[in-house]
């Protein structure tokens, strides 16, 4: 199964979000990473492990969100 991630995109709409070069770089960098380990697992811990990710990247928006209307009313 292979996972593709336009990075260059992620990095994107996170500065977009306002979250800085650095923290959206890392951010990608991470999941990226994860990504490649759910490519190499079986088929099944493949879809877990898929899910975990758009779990961990719902959070990850979230908070991102939250900082961002933080920086809005401060």
């Amino acid at each position: 199964m292979a996972v593709t991630i336009d990075t260059h995109a992620a990095i994107r709409e996170l500065k977009s979000a306002d979250a800085d070069a650095k923290l959206a770089e890392a951010i990608v960098a991470i999941i990226g990473g994860v990504a490649a380990e759910v490519a190499a697992k079986s088929p099944v811990e493949a879809i877990i492990n898929k899910a975990i990710v758009q779990i961990i990247l719902a959070q990850l928006l979230i908070a991102g969100a939250e900082v961002a209307c933080l920086k809005c009313t401060a």
